[in-house]
């Protein structure tokens, strides 16, 4: 792979890791919004900042979202044995968002922590190539599976259409991860 094309790779990847902390965002505006309409009011520099760059980490989770379903793809893929892995982006949530808004000391201390604990999960998350799981993209119809080779099918192509298809048309985020889109996907 050129550096070039890994550069590329590891800022998609990382977009991709910005967007499935889509829920944490929501939830820290909400659980902080008093301080946040405080800070804006009494013009404290660190709230103002914090509510920016909340804001910035939405519009580029709603961007990859724009990304995944505007991309299209004429690449084969044959499929056989589907299984959904149904827990993954539950267990995302309850493992890696929750805990960050659950703490109700509000000390620097535990602001620090919570901000190196996002960068390892982000390091991990993009080391073993988990950009599938994405709470965002499954509250908008892309659902994930595995097929017998183990490659992570992205699709938002009923479990019903899957069943009969043995190939499907579309393109890849990663090695192993294959974005399918209805569109790309129609019976002719």
């Amino acid at each position: 792979m050129k550096k070039g094309d890994r550069v590329l790779n590891i800022f998609i990847k990382s977009i991709m890791f910005i967007s499935s902390y889509f829920p944490l965002y929501v939830m820290l505006i909400i659980l902080y919004a008093r301080k946040i309409m405080t800070g804006f009011y009494e013009k404290n520099i660190v709230w103002i900042i914090s509510f920016i760059v909340l804001l910035i980490l939405i519009a580029i989770s709603f961007g990859s979202l724009i990304l995944l379903k505007a991309g299209t793809g004429n690449r084969k893929k044959a499929i056989e044995n589907l299984e959904r892995p149904d827990d993954t982006v539950l267990s995302y949530i309850m493992t890696y968002i929750i805990p960050l808004v659950a703490n109700e000391d509000s000390s620097v201390e535990v602001y620090i922590v919570n901000i190196l604990l996002f960068i390892l999960i982000g390091y991990i998350y993009l080391r073993l190539n988990l950009i599938y799981l994405n709470p965002l993209w499954a509250m908008f119809g892309h659902i994930v599976y595995r097929d017998s080779n183990k490659d992570i099918i992205i699709t938002n192509l009923s479990r019903e259409s899957l069943r009969n298809k043995k190939v499907l048309y579309g393109y890849y985020l990663s090695n192993d991860i294959f974005v399918a889109h209805k569109k790309d996907n129609q019976e002719i």
